[in-house]
């Protein structure tokens, strides 16, 4: 524990001109907001000729990550295992990387390993990750890798914006890490929710609110594929069959992490179990994630077609 209550994000002052700024920000009432034209003068000036590497292997996590970062106007490159992110850390200059923890060829924390023994810059440069588990020991592993923070998945707008703030200011005054003055809460009751519905659609038009409705049409579209290829992987299940098991456990963090993009909680919740019952090789064709899963499935499904983005 430690390393956790060591584990803290550097808050810089707020002047009465950031204040302003952000007061003054207006949103375009066509609701196609952009922050090409809203965005402060004070988020300008920070975001300038930045540049940040997602990494991420997850379709419906890109695309909302891609959106929210070109509406702060910031540049960016993506890639979708550890393996390239090492490569481009390599080759070119990043002020942070949002990194991902499960990935295939390399994940996140041996990458993050590999990243800071490269050089002085790449030992030193904000490595932040992005995951669904934000757990105490989850936490720790991340730390003892050589990460600086976490982004608690599904990722909203507002989060990402403040932690990019924190970490580009942190290294714009260089400030040591003696000054820091807040440290992170660890809220496991914001993880588990009690479902109400299928898919929560104020939980939609804030994922709305963070990108814009054309990219919310493509993330649920990419996560109907994903569900139905749930589907299948489920109806051939093997629960002997290691391979067929580390498989699953792969594509129910997937589920997990785009059900909560999603508003689908009942999902989120039944991925999160499956994900874990496949790790502890504890799941059996009785258990109840099992017996759950496809019914929950199908009508999540049926739910994603009759939404219309349009009258959210």
């Amino acid at each position: 524990m430690a390393l956790i209550e060591q584990f803290q994000t550097y808050i810089p002052p707020i002047t009465p001109q950031h204040l302003d700024d952000c007061l003054n920000q207006q949103q375009n009432p066509s609701g196609e907001t952009s922050l090409n034209t809203n965005q402060s003068q004070f988020e300008k000036d920070l975001f300038f000729d930045k540049r940040i590497l997602i990494v991420e292997d997850n379709p419906a996590n890109q695309l909302v990550a891609k959106s929210i970062l070109s509406r702060l106007n910031v540049k960016f490159d993506l890639v979708d295992n550890g393996a390239e992110a090492v490569e481009k850390v390599k080759a070119e200059h990043y002020d942070i990387v949002l990194m991902d923890v499960r990935m295939p060829v390399m994940d996140g924390l041996q990458a993050t390993k590999a990243i800071r023994k490269l050089d002085i810059s790449a030992s030193s440069l904000p490595i932040l990750a992005m995951t669904a588990n934000v757990f105490a020991e989850d936490v720790e592993q991340c730390l003892r890798a050589g990460m600086n923070d976490f982004i608690a998945k599904p990722v909203s707008s507002a989060i990402l914006k403040k932690k990019l703030w924190q970490w580009l200011e942190r290294e714009k005054q260089a400030v040591s890490d003696g000054d820091s003055n807040a440290t992170i809460e660890l809220k496991n009751s914001e993880l588990t929710t009690s479902p109400s519905q299928v898919i929560d659609l104020n939980t939609l038009r804030q994922l709305i609110d963070d990108t814009d409705s054309e990219t919310v049409v493509s993330i649920l579209h990419v996560y109907k594929q994903q569900l139905t290829d749930l589907q299948a992987m489920l109806s051939s299940l093997d629960c002997s069959d290691t391979d067929q098991v580390n498989q699953l456990a792969e594509v129910s963090h997937n589920i997990k992490s785009a059900s909560g993009y999603c508003g689908a909680k009942s999902l989120q919740e039944l991925a999160a179990e499956l994900e874990k019952a496949c790790r502890y090789n504890t799941i059996q064709p009785e258990s109840n994630c099992l017996k759950l899963l496809p019914e929950v499935i199908n009508a999540t499904i049926a739910e994603i077609d009759r939404i219309d983005i349009a009258d959210l």
